[in-house]
């Protein structure tokens, strides 16, 4: 080992200087030196690497020569004060800083750490919290040690909520998954409940303003500007107006049966009928139609608005602007040449218990409670054969095309029977809804 008096301390106490004489205490290691800095006032200090290594390499050089007889002089270590440094994320919603223990020299103040923000420009979204526990985990590291924490987060900057229609009325077809409750508790299957009606000052929809969303900053202070939520207009409709003390308020202003359309609601003239038969006539109505009994073999029933039939639907033909509700059921036959007796065609939904021996034509979705036999069911939107529990719904035979989806308890049958059902079958939007997932 080589001799402590030869490694001593600077006049300025900042450096290690090791003074040696290749021919007395050549040749040398970069070991032998190293382990002269860990003799007490040195062992905190920065080892100069390049320079050991430079006296190693020059006091060999000249070990057992002439030349070696001179005494040689190398500042192999130094004092460092401890640092600061400042790393933001890409987005500059964050900081994070990294402090460095000292070797011998001054440890990291707050003031050292102000003026690293400051040079950074960081000066949102500080935490005091986790600035001071930075510099009280700096004072206990070894030297050259560092330690490092998030000390900025910004805010973000919060979108606006899209404007929304709340429909504060039930609609018909609703009326078919809601069930009466017996006052013990028990559900009666076969009583629905009333006719859904409205009458002049009801309620029917209200409209949520867009907002406007909340500001946010990054870490430097800028401001972050959000998105505002786009607006939604509120029309007034048929039998409907807004409500002169609030416009985001739909009103209805004749009694009538309520009919939800794009981004409205309109109150339709209701006709009330109690059975279409051949007594009564085929029904060709501009509004909406209440049949409270049945639709019979051979009829037509055409209407402008909804169709709600509260019992059955017999070989008939229907056609609505908008839903088709029946409560009941919807029972036709199957004639020659595989045409079907009943034909169901709406602008809007098809809604029924149970369907069988049916053409169902809908721009909106189907809905059947139970079951759904041997029809040929077409639909632009998704067709649902389950109660609302998710425990019943049979689809068995006929052809199924729905273009957003088919959800039904059973598909299909253990016999003979044929169930086609043909799903997504446009490509192009099939691809575009994989993506999402």
């Amino acid at each position: 080992m080589l001799s402590p008096e030869l490694i001593e301390l600077s006049a300025d106490n900042s450096f290690a200087e090791f003074k040696v004489t290749p021919n007395t205490h050549g040749p040398l290691t970069e070991e032998a030196i190293f382990t002269l800095l860990t003799l007490p006032d040195f062992d905190c200090l920065f080892p100069l690497e390049p320079n050991i290594q430079q006296a190693v390499i020059q006091n060999n050089r000249v070990c057992g020569q002439d030349d070696g007889q001179f005494e040689q002089f190398f500042q192999i270590a130094e004092r460092r004060d401890g640092s600061t440094e400042v790393e933001i994320s890409e987005d500059k919603m964050s900081a994070q800083m990294q402090l460095t223990a000292a070797w011998g020299g001054e440890e990291v103040t707050i003031q050292d750490i102000l003026k690293s923000l400051k040079t950074n420009n960081v000066c949102m979204g500080l935490s005091k919290v986790k600035i001071q526990t930075l510099l009280k985990q700096v004072t206990q590291l070894q030297p050259g040690k560092t330690c490092r924490s998030v000390i900025a987060t910004a805010k973000p900057s919060v979108n606006g909520i899209n404007a929304k229609l709340e429909r504060k009325v039930p609609l018909a077809r609703e009326r078919l998954l809601q069930p009466q409750e017996r006052e013990d508790g028990t559900v009666d299957m076969r009583n629905l409940g009333a006719v859904i009606m409205v009458k002049p000052n009801d309620l029917l929809m209200v409209k949520h303003p867009a907002t406007q969303g909340t500001k946010g900053y990054n870490i430097h202070g800028e401001v972050l500007e959000p998105l505002p939520g786009k607006d939604l207009k509120l029309t007034d409709g048929e039998g409907t107006g807004l409500d002169p003390a609030n416009p985001n308020h739909l009103l209805a202003i004749v009694a009538g049966q309520p009919v939800e359309t794009e981004a409205s609601m309109k109150v339709d003239d209701v006709l009330n009928i109690r059975d279409v038969d051949v007594g009564y006539g085929n029904v060709d109505f501009k509004g909406s139609v209440l049949i409270t009994g049945d639709v019979h073999e051979g009829m037509v029933v055409k209407s402008a608005g909804d169709i709600t039939v509260m019992g059955f639907v017999d070989s008939s033909t229907l056609i609505a602007a908008g839903d088709v509700i029946v409560s009941k059921g919807i029972i036709g036959r199957q004639l020659k040449d595989n045409e079907l007796s009943t034909k169901i065609k709406a602008k809007g939904q098809i809604c029924a218990q149970f369907i069988q021996y049916s053409d169902l034509d809908a721009q909106g979705e189907i809905l059947v409670t139970k079951q759904l036999l041997h029809s040929n069911t077409k639909t632009t939107q998704k067709l649902t054969v389950s109660d609302a529990n998710g425990r019943r719904g049979d689809l068995v035979g006929g052809i199924v095309n729905a273009e957003k989806g088919l959800n039904a308890v059973v598909i299909g049958a253990t016999a003979g029977t044929k169930t086609q059902v043909f799903c997504a079958m446009n490509q192009g939007d099939l691809k575009t809804n994989l993506k999402v997932f």
